[in-house]
């Protein structure tokens, strides 16, 4: 079984982001993305680490 690390798991200062849809959001910071993950109540999910 494959593990996908998950919000404050997540260790990379920075994460190329993708919403729900599919659409790409942007290069953030791990907090920046922490956060608006929070904001939409959802989980920061780790796809492809490097």
């Amino acid at each position: 079984m494959k593990y996908y690390a998950i919000n404050s798991f997540i260790k990379a200062s920075e994460l190329r982001v993708v919403d729900e849809t599919g659409k790409q959001v942007g290069l953030l910071s791990r907090e920046e993305a922490l956060e608006k993950a929070r904001n939409l109540e959802v989980d920061l999910v780790e796809i492809a680490p490097m």
